[in-house]
């Protein structure tokens, strides 16, 4: 089973920089997390972690001018 989410967010493109630590547990720095909206950086974190434990993945899919999309695949049992 696949799922994405093509929404696409008020935030710009993520920077390179932003996009090597995004599915990294806790990755905002002070900086991000005044500059932002609430949370501690955990939710893609997780996301994917449980993705990965029931054979799947989260994945960064399209990073664009309007914001980026994810896939979400989780196998069929």
């Amino acid at each position: 089973m696949a799922v994405a989410d093509r929404s696409r967010s008020r935030d710009p493109a993520c920077l390179p920089r932003v996009i090597r630590r995004l599915f990294r547990p806790f990755s905002k720095s002070a900086h991000d997390a005044a500059q932002s909206a609430p949370g501690v950086g955990l939710g893609l974190a997780l996301s994917r972690r449980l993705a990965r434990a029931l054979g799947g993945d989260l994945r960064l899919d399209e990073n664009g001018p309007l914001g980026a999309s994810f896939s979400l695949t989780i196998p069929f049992a």
